[in-house]
């Protein structure tokens, strides 16, 4: 149930390319479509980094739960969609490979992290 006094005056929260901003309304449908649209890429982008299916599905997991946290401060007018949950999954993989040096990943550079951001879905 999305809260009328969000100051969303009637719009379309189930506009397609709205997903932040809609959860950023806690509309929980938002969080469905996040996933649909964003998990393929984020599964292995934390697939890459984690040497375990388990570790994967951890850092995905954090992945969404941040782009929860914090979906209410994206600005449309600075990034889009796409490039701001790039942000989130690329400062959680740091992160995961700042605390977790045992997580060997072999010799993939932190580069390579850069390179596989161009590579997220439009929605």
């Amino acid at each position: 149930m999305i809260n009328k006094s969000s100051g969303l005056n009637g719009r379309d929260l189930r506009q397609k390319g709205n997903i932040l901003y809609r959860i950023g309304a806690r509309d929980t449908s938002a969080v469905n479509d996040c996933i649909d649209t964003y998990w393929n890429w984020i599964w292995g982008a934390a697939r890459k980094w984690t040497n375990s299916k388990e570790g994967a599905e951890a850092l995905a997991e954090k992945i969404f739960w941040r782009i929860w946290q914090i979906a209410e401060r994206s600005d449309s007018s600075n990034c889009g969609e796409q490039t701001f949950i790039a942000m989130i999954a690329k400062l959680e993989i740091r992160e995961h490979l700042r605390q977790s040096p045992g997580d060997n990943v072999g010799d993939k550079g932190i580069e390579d992290l850069d390179s596989q951001i161009s590579t997220i879905p439009k929605s």
